[in-house]
């Protein structure tokens, strides 16, 4: 019977010689301490790492930086590389302002707010029949599309705003304001 012990004692000893710690304790005990340390270091550094790259990410504007073009307030008129001017009104403020920004994007115009229940612009003409070549509008939605190159030479777009209603009519030389 003790034979077959040692045999198997054998054996067993035979199989875990490849796991047998060869080097001294106190190497593997330092080795192990190092690796430990490092560890413990790593994973703050890390983990603020992190959190620098999302606070970065989470101030930075989404999309890109905004087209010089588009004026997110009541209205906004962006510049189309074919010509065309897209005309956005949210809402119904500053004319003048209006009116520069449409003759700074190349449409030579005077806009005109007046409230709800006035009465039609005093030196309104009806325009020349070509208002339609120049401005198209989507049913219903308060966007306008505005085609510089097919107005006639030395007329002006007239954009008089009556509460919600928009009307636009095409002007021989400067229309009055209303």
């Amino acid at each position: 019977m003790i034979d077959q012990n040692e045999e198997l004692y054998g054996r067993v000893r035979a199989e875990f010689e490849p796991v047998r710690m060869t080097g001294e304790l106190d190497a593997v005990t330092t080795r192990g301490g190092a690796l430990r340390r490092r560890r413990r270091i790593a994973l703050p550094a890390g983990a603020a790492l992190a959190a620098v790259a999302l606070a970065t990410a989470l101030s930075l504007p989404a999309g890109g930086p905004p087209s010089p073009t588009i004026e997110l307030a009541a209205w906004s008129v962006e510049s189309a590389p074919d010509g065309t001017i897209t005309l956005t009104v949210r809402e119904l403020v500053d004319a003048d302002g209006l009116s520069a920004r449409l003759k700074q994007a190349g449409v030579p115009a005077r806009v005109d707010f007046l409230p709800p229940g006035s009465d039609r612009c005093a030196g309104e003409r009806d325009g020349l029949p070509a208002i339609a070549e120049v401005v198209r509008m989507r049913g219903g939605e308060p966007v306008v599309h505005i085609r510089p190159a097919a107005m006639p030479a030395g007329t002006t777009l007239h954009f008089v705003a009556l509460g919600t209603a928009m009307r636009f009519s095409l002007v021989d030389g400067e229309p009055p304001k209303c």
